[in-house]
């Protein structure tokens, strides 16, 4: 089942980034570079406010409600999900708010009225999507989970973005509007589902969110986006739209191979918690084992294809602009290949209350990033910052994959002769099950 779920969340995933490269190929041939570079700003944007914009509330949600299967306690969940979404939609007036009155007041990137709507519009549906993404996922929904903003967001903003090209309209504020048109509707698929499906109503019922470890919760994933995903705003902010674009463009190549990754810990992060609940450390150790080789092979070989084939896929995918963005692509998929190998192991940390460890981890891998990314990125442009990602990624990964060795003898099926003698058994007893 688990392993069903996991091909069945990257499928979703793997369709959905297809169009989104289909999509900034499109704008890559059709805008020039620097507009480009501001598009893809803002679509960094609305990803922060996807990840970080839900406050945490739905990783707090798959924890509460997996530790709750089996108890048949509908009265306490339902009305987690009421004090939730109040405080989600509380928070997201609040925040929506003021980045409308502060942008228009700074006169941020010199946009009109409209177009701060449409910024600010995709930032509302991106927070209310993360956070039902997460409630989703803890009620098993995968396909709800997963499709409308891994997929159908994408391919809506396609759609209008193919419509403004036909009719001759399309620049950098249709773009925005035709991703702000995407991400408002996966949102409002979401919130369809969400009042259809999840129980809600209820009798009144003291549930009181569990705010310190939710800021906990919060920490982590902050950190975790700022170190993973802040080569884009750093770019941004040393270097020009020029950069930006070239190291959207290394950084949207070496997010395939984070495809598998991401499926693995999201499907497999729920059962962690369970074998956790039930102090299963054999159970957990083997999947840990299964999942870090899943994730990692598909890394390997894309880092090892596109060694190959990348600058042909560059050259002819976007154009002869972007082939700046070949080695910086190269340096992020060899980070992101280190991360597949252990990211497993944070998702166990990160599930099973030890979310402060990987806040400090991260945190130093932020900083690591910050600092060498800032002086490389200065003098070598995008090849720097991509240098930085990469010695900030071997800190982090490696550092949470010594620290679950040390503190609960767990290791890793990759970096040790013991997860190796683990892999072969593993494979025996497949081999024999057969």
């Amino acid at each position: 089942m688990l392993l069903t779920n996991s091909i069945y969340a990257l499928t979703m995933r793997v369709l959905g980034l297809i169009i989104n490269i289909l999509t900034f190929a499109l704008l890559a041939n059709q805008l020039p570079i620097d507009a480009v570079g501001l598009y893809s700003l803002i679509a960094s944007i609305a990803l922060a406010a996807r990840y970080l914009g839900p406050l945490g509330l739905d990783q707090l949600t798959i924890k509460s409600v997996r530790e709750l299967v089996g108890s048949d306690d509908n009265i306490f969940v339902s009305a987690f999900h009421r004090k939730s979404v109040s405080v989600i939609i509380v928070s997201t007036f609040i925040y929506s708010v003021f980045f409308f009155l502060i942008s228009y007041s700074l006169d941020f990137l010199n946009y009109d009225i409209s177009t701060l709507t449409s910024m600010n519009l995709i930032i509302i549906s991106s927070v209310f999507s993360g956070y039902f993404s997460g409630v989703f996922r803890a009620h098993d929904h995968f396909f709800l989970s997963f499709f409308p903003d891994n997929f159908f967001s994408y391919l809506l903003t396609a759609i209008f973005c193919v419509i403004f090209l036909q009719v001759g309209k399309l620049n950098t504020d249709n773009a925005i509007i035709a991703l702000a048109i995407g991400t408002s509707g996966a949102a409002l698929l979401h919130i369809a589902a969400f009042i259809y499906l999840i129980p809600i109503w209820g009798p009144k019922y003291k549930t009181p969110i569990r705010f310190k470890e939710l800021l906990t919760l919060w920490m982590v994933l902050a950190a975790n986006f700022l170190q993973s995903r802040s080569s884009v705003f750093l770019a941004a902010a040393i270097g020009s739209l020029t950069t930006t674009a070239l190291m959207d463009t290394a950084m949207k190549f070496a997010l395939v191979p984070t495809l598998a990754t991401w499926a693995i810990g999201a499907v497999f992060g729920p059962k962690l918690v369970s074998l956790n609940a039930a102090n299963n450390k054999p159970g957990a150790q083997e999947l840990i084992v299964v999942a870090s080789w899943i994730a990692f092979l598909p890394a390997l070989a894309f880092l090892l294809c596109f060694i190959f084939v990348g600058q042909f896929i560059i050259a002819n995918l976007l154009s002869s602009n972007y082939l700046g963005a070949y080695p910086a692509t190269i340096l992020c998929l060899i980070a992101t290949a280190v991360n597949s190998s252990c990211s497993i192991t944070s998702t166990y940390l990160y599930y099973c209350g030890k979310q402060i460890v990987v806040l400090k981890y991260t945190a130093i891998s932020f900083v690591s990033f910050c600092i060498t990314g800032y002086f490389l990125g200065t003098s070598f442009g995008s090849i720097g910052i991509s240098i930085g990602f990469l010695i900030s990624t071997i800190i982090r990964d490696f550092g949470l994959m010594y620290f679950l060795l040390k503190s609960e003898r767990i290791h890793s099926g990759i970096w040790n002769f013991r997860g190796l003698i683990d892999t072969f058994s593993i494979l025996k007893k497949i081999k024999y099950s057969i």
